[in-house]
């Protein structure tokens, strides 16, 4: 049977989780909206984060899937520190897929909100683009 994870080391990976998706890893109140917005079971107290954030505890294992799942690593890596980190190499690929599953958390109608939101900047990025030496086109 595995030991139940040091908190120092747990805190150490948790932090250079929410680096790499471009989340304050200093912010108790942020991450615990965060997590509470993402987790299907009980929710976190900012005290509780907090203690995360400063080693002094580790999250029961349902938790910490759910951390996992939204740092876009492995549970056994996030917990013990075993295998692989298990994201992409880089942090922007990291905030890309971070997007992607925020928006995957977006009721339906707002999913279409966000895709119609980035429809028009793009095509306002394709006309500005076209038209480089005029005026920039306006922000809608």
């Amino acid at each position: 049977m595995r030991s139940p994870p040091e908190p120092d080391t747990f805190r150490a990976r948790l932090r250079l989780g929410l680096d790499n998706i471009g989340f304050p890893s200093d912010n108790p109140s942020a991450l615990a909206r965060e997590f509470n917005r993402r987790h299907r079971g009980a929710s976190i107290t900012v005290d509780a984060a907090r203690k995360w954030l400063r080693g002094e505890t580790v999250p029961t294992q349902a938790k910490l899937r759910s951390i996992a799942a939204w740092l876009l690593v492995s549970p056994e890596w996030l917990g013990f520190g075993d295998g692989e980190q298990g994201h992409p190499a880089t942090r922007e690929a990291c905030v890309d897929l971070a997007l992607i599953a925020d928006l995957h958390l977006l009721d339906e109608k707002y999913q279409l909100l966000a895709r119609e939101f980035v429809s028009k900047l793009l095509e306002l990025q394709d006309a500005r683009a076209n038209n480089e030496t005029g005026p920039p086109a306006p922000m809608v």
